[in-house]
């Protein structure tokens, strides 16, 4: 896939791996909330079960704020590896698994249920020890548009034959996916479940403590003024520096409350700084919060999460070189687009690949 700098700067303004944040003076407060709640859910608290609501409408399975096709998000997915000489084999399953299930929406009926495993990538490309699985039920239809409550059910160590395993128990049928790429190709649509997802999950997977997800719901409660000064921030398009600190002083609360460092009246006086003393905020909690490895890669990495990555929280949040090509071989930083050859040191794609780097 080959792109001019104009189509280049469009698509990076998506970029920015595990939280990501796309500035738009329209961007929806809803979805954006929605984002920031998703990332700490699974970076910062190991929620177990998150649920959200896509569409199918107009032929695509399509987010439920912007009306957005998860497939053009596969899509962008796809050209930002490429643009960095990454593989993508990854997103591109991704893509083809949201092609198929955009086909099977089209006979799908009410009641109806979607499964799809993401197991996560390579430890090398940031992936962590767990993966999810997508459990879907579309339970509400009008003329051509159907609505589909989703839940992404977080376990942990997934082997690949846990998957298959899982899969057969819970809808009756063969599988025999080799790897994570085969099982993000792949969701099926079933109608009649052999069993309940949740209960073979229990028994086939290590699961994160339910008591995450109180901890989890408590700090949301919690942290809820310094999220709505943030969102407040960015509808006003106050500068990517103070977003970004303002954004590591959510983290960092969040991941001080998660490892019970932090008490909940504590942490509320910090949260309401961010309204009358936003300052001492950034001061004392501003600082770049611990990386952490996830199925989205380490939290500057990629999600597995593949149907609920944050897509208004895209650009804002990154480094002021993120989105230039960084070459493998000389590691210097080169405007984009750069296609076959560094031009600082003139390595080539083609050599890259003789040395046994995969790009596709």
């Amino acid at each position: 896939m080959e792109l001019d700098r104009k189509t280049y700067r469009r698509v990076t303004t998506l970029d920015s791996n595990a939280f990501r944040l796309e500035y738009q003076h329209d961007v929806l407060t809803q979805a954006l909330r929605k984002d920031i709640h998703t990332y700490l859910a699974e970076y910062r608290f190991r929620v177990p079960v998150s649920h959200y609501e896509l569409l199918y409408k107009d032929g695509h399975v399509s987010d439920i704020h912007g009306f957005e096709p998860m497939k053009e998000k596969a899509r962008r997915a796809i050209a930002l590896r490429e643009m960095q000489w990454k593989n993508s084999s990854r997103e591109q399953a991704e893509y083809f698994g949201i092609e198929s299930l955009d086909s099977q929406m089209k006979s799908a009926e009410l009641g109806d249920t979607i499964i799809w495993a993401s197991p996560p990538g390579t430890k090398e490309d940031g992936y962590g020890n767990y993966g999810f699985f997508f459990v879907g039920k579309i339970d509400g239809i009008q003329g051509a548009v159907k609505h589909i409550t989703m839940s992404a059910l977080r376990v942990e160590y997934p082997t690949i034959p846990q998957v298959n395993k899982t899969l057969v128990q819970i809808t009756g049928r063969g599988f025999n996916f080799q790897n994570d790429v085969d099982c993000l190709a792949n969701p099926i649509i079933v109608r009649n479940l052999i069993r309940e997802p949740e209960e073979i999950l229990v028994s086939n997977f290590e699961l994160p403590p339910i008591s995450n997800e109180q901890k989890y719901k408590q700090a949301m409660h919690v942290l809820e003024p310094a999220i709505e000064a943030f969102i407040a921030r960015v509808k006003n398009g106050d500068k990517k520096v103070n977003l970004k600190l303002h954004f590591n002083a959510i983290e960092n609360l969040a991941d001080k409350l998660a490892a019970g460092e932090l008490k909940l009246l504590d942490a509320m006086h910090y949260s309401k700084m961010a309204y009358f003393a936003p300052e001492k905020l950034i001061d004392q909690f501003g600082y770049k919060p611990r990386l952490v490895a996830g199925s989205c890669g380490d939290t500057g990495g990629t999600s597995s999460n593949v149907l609920e990555r944050p897509s208004f929280i895209q650009k804002l949040l990154g480094e002021k070189d993120e989105g230039m090509f960084i070459c493998p071989n000389c590691h210097k930083k080169s405007p984009p687009p750069v296609k076959d050859s560094c031009p600082k040191c003139h390595y080539t794609k083609e050599e890259h690949i003789r040395k046994g780097n995969s790009t596709c």
